[in-house]
Formats: C-alpha cells, structure tokens, sequence
C-alpha cells in the first residue's frame, strides 16, 4: 500500500475499497423456513398465537416481553389485553400470582392457543 504525499490513509483505504468487486462474492442467506414463518409474520394477532404455539401458555406481561424483544415494533400491555379478549384464538388456561415492583402480589392470567 502506497501512500502518496499529502494522501491520508483514509483516502487511500477508500479508494481500494472502491476497486473491490464485492457485490459477485455477497449471496443473499437462506433463512429456514422455521425461522421465516416466525419472523416473516405481520398481523400483531398471528405474531402472538406463533409466541404461544413455540412456548407454550404463557401470562400477559411474558407474552409482551417477548413480543417486544422479537419484533422492531412493540406492542403495548393495553392492544395485547383487547386482542387477547376479543380474539378466539386465545384461551385462558389458568391464574397465577405476579409480585410487582412495589411488592404487591395480583392475579395475572396465562394464555394460550387450542391444541
């Protein structure tokens, strides 16, 4: 690599990027189609009946958590409450109680899908 007087090192490291071919080496990654359905999903109700057939019932604010962690877009406590009501596709399996932040212990209910 030689550096010409008054030529920086960036500049030089830019131009032999530039005369890189590096688009003929790049493929594009196959997902598996596991992994594709599960994440290629868009409806906010289809999203949350694929969380619950991969881990089993679970209670609303580990629905949420995890809804948030997968996807770019979350999703918040009160449109998860009103799909999880409305929507026969989900079924109370059960209450469990959930201590909160200020020690107060309250009923929470797990949900999941029909077999």
């Amino acid at each position: 690599m030689d550096i010409q007087p008054g030529q920086n090192l960036l500049e030089k490291l830019l131009e032999m990027l530039a005369s890189l071919d590096l688009m003929g080496e790049i493929k594009m990654i196959e997902y598996p189609s596991k992994l594709n359905k599960h994440y290629g999903l868009k409806k906010p109700k289809d999203r949350v009946e694929s969380i619950l057939r991969l881990h089993g019932p679970l209670t609303m604010r580990e629905i949420c958590d995890r809804y948030n962690k997968t996807w770019r877009y979350g999703i918040t406590t009160g449109q998860l409450t009103g799909m999880l009501s409305r929507n026969k596709k989900f079924v109370p399996k059960g209450d469990t109680k959930v201590v909160g932040l200020t020690g107060k212990a309250y009923n929470s209910t797990i949900w999941g899908v029909p077999a």
